[in-house]
């Protein structure tokens, strides 16, 4: 029986996998490129107006590559969103307070996170910010997912603290209500920034100014809390 011949002394490739990690290098940077031009766009354009061959040509990908690694320009919207939002999250993580924590210090914690969350983080950051914004105004499919997954945990995390702090005192749906507030306070900082600086308040740049702004948020919140101690919450 013959012996097979040595492709690797021949110069050839030794079997499929000799061009296996190459390619999948390849295909991996082309789905990056193809995720940063998209969040781009989509914040630029929204996503009925941006455009697949747009993104395509800031991406130098084909478009039949939308099709082989989203399915459809709704899956390159979808997965655009997440990337930029897992990459936001990795660099800023959420906080997470000790068993034991003091229900005040958890919420300041939570809040100071929040807020600097929404101003920090780059063009990515603002990119991100933009299709949120535009996604309250003109929800698409992808809003109820982003409810689903973002929103309705943190909401949910919220008010667990503050009915922690409330000890009895609030009800579950004014806990919501309150809990609810307190994101809305924390995280729509950046979306007025134009108007808070055009009337002397930048945005918060140093780690004393985002305390400052988290005590403050933090501070209305277990005020309001106090003053329903006791009473019909």
């Amino acid at each position: 029986m013959p012996k097979p011949k040595d492709k690797a002394a021949t110069g050839k490739p030794q079997g499929a996998r000799a061009g296996t990690r190459p390619a999948r290098r390849s295909g991996v940077d082309k789905r990056r490129r193809l995720l940063d031009a998209a969040i781009e766009f989509f914040a630029r354009d929204g996503f009925e107006g941006a455009s697949v061959r747009e993104i395509c040509a800031k991406a130098r990908a084909n478009v039949a590559a939308v099709k082989y690694y989203f399915g459809d320009k709704a899956g390159l919207y979808r997965a655009s969103l997440d990337a930029a939002g897992e990459a936001l999250l990795s660099d800023r993580p959420p906080p997470t307070p000790p068993a034991g924590t003091d229900p005040r210090t958890a919420l300041r914690l939570m809040i100071r996170w929040a807020v600097e969350f929404t101003v920090a983080g780059g063009p990515r950051r603002v990119a991100l910010t933009r299709i949120i914004l535009r996604e309250l105004r003109e929800p698409t499919p992808v809003f109820e997912e982003l409810l689903a997954t973002r929103g309705a945990p943190m909401l949910a995390e919220v008010r667990e603290i503050v009915l922690a702090l409330a000890r009895g005192s609030l009800s579950m749906p004014a806990a919501e209500r309150l809990a609810l507030c307190v994101i809305v306070c924390a995280t729509q900082y950046e979306h007025s920034i134009e108007l808070l600086t055009r009337l002397g308040y930048p945005p918060p740049k140093t780690a004393e100014e985002l305390d400052l702004l988290a005590e403050v948020i933090s501070g209305m919140a277990i005020a309001y809390v106090d003053a329903r101690r006791g009473g019909d919450a």
